[in-house]
């Protein structure tokens, strides 16, 4: 295998699938970086009556060191509660599509060379204040 003019190993290939498309990972690619901090600011916990309400949110940056425009899919996820008196709400999530049932947030990114991007997503979880919930 060789990818942008660079061996990069060997591997075997699938020739019997049913599909006309083969997939095939290379890796990690070091020229796209994706780095995703806590953004402390906007991150608390408050206590209203006989609930509690912890607000998290993350700020992801991507850059394209390539001299090239890339397609790239960004993917998160934020808790799904199975318990009815636990409430977990997305407040924002910059453009990005959330799956209800698996709380998958994904974003389809368009990136010119040399491109910067940033999306953040926060979201809170309302619980009952007798409950203990862990969600870091």
């Amino acid at each position: 295998l060789y990818f942008e003019n660079s061996f990069i190993g060997k591997s075997t290939l699938e020739v019997n699938q049913l599909k006309d498309t083969l997939t095939l990972s290379l890796g990690t690619d070091n020229s796209i970086l994706v780095k995703r901090e806590k953004r402390k600011d906007f991150t608390s916990k408050k206590v209203f009556g006989a609930n509690k309400t912890d607000t998290y949110s993350f700020l992801i940056t991507i850059r394209n060191n390539k001299s090239t425009p890339v397609e790239i899919t960004i993917n998160d996820q934020i808790p799904v509660s199975s318990n009815n008196s636990i409430n977990v709400d997305p407040i924002e999530l910059t453009r990005g599509k959330l799956d209800q049932l698996t709380g998958e947030i994904k974003w389809n990114l368009s990136m010119k060379p040399q491109e910067n991007k940033q999306i953040v997503f926060t979201y809170s979880v309302k619980y009952p204040r007798d409950k203990i919930i862990i969600l870091e």
